[in-house]
């Protein structure tokens, strides 16, 4: 039996983390992996850029912005204890760092849509295209946390 994410759920949490505690830890760890489709990940992308252009001057004042993105590093430290005490993830990575990987590889997606499009006729907003870089960025992240 493959090792799972987490031990088994009581309750109909529907939180991505409850979601994800019964699953094989590369289903939780792609779970994990978001691939941007939308104009609102395209929106939300351009907001963070102007707030790191900004030095962050607004998101400072936020009261639940580090909540919204603690969750995220929550879930990821779950899967990861998980994967270390099954013996399936050996590199340890800390879940701030492994956020901050995920998020760089999905959001060059956005970023970079047109000109990349541009430059090597690729449509990131094709399904099958999307489809490919979401397992091929799920591979990469259980590629570095699976290494020994």
């Amino acid at each position: 039996m493959p090792a799972t994410a987490g031990g088994s759920t009581s309750g109909s949490s529907t939180s991505v983390t409850a979601r994800s505690r019964n699953r094989p830890l590369p289903v939780a760890i792609s779970q994990a992996v978001g691939v941007p489709r939308s104009t609102i990940a395209a929106s939300a992308i351009r907001l963070v850029s102007i707030e790191n252009i900004n030095y962050a001057r607004y998101l400072l004042r936020s009261k639940t912005i580090r909540q919204f993105n603690q969750s995220a590093t929550e879930q990821l430290e779950a899967i990861l204890k998980r994967g270390y005490e099954a013996g399936v993830f050996h590199t340890r990575v800390d879940p701030t760092d492994l956020h901050m990987i995920i998020s760089s590889l999905s959001a060059f997606r956005v970023s970079n849509r047109y000109t990349f499009g541009a430059i090597f006729g690729v449509d990131f907003s094709d399904p099958a295209v999307r489809k490919r870089h979401r397992k091929l960025i799920g591979e990469t992240i259980l590629k570095l946390v699976t290494s020994g």
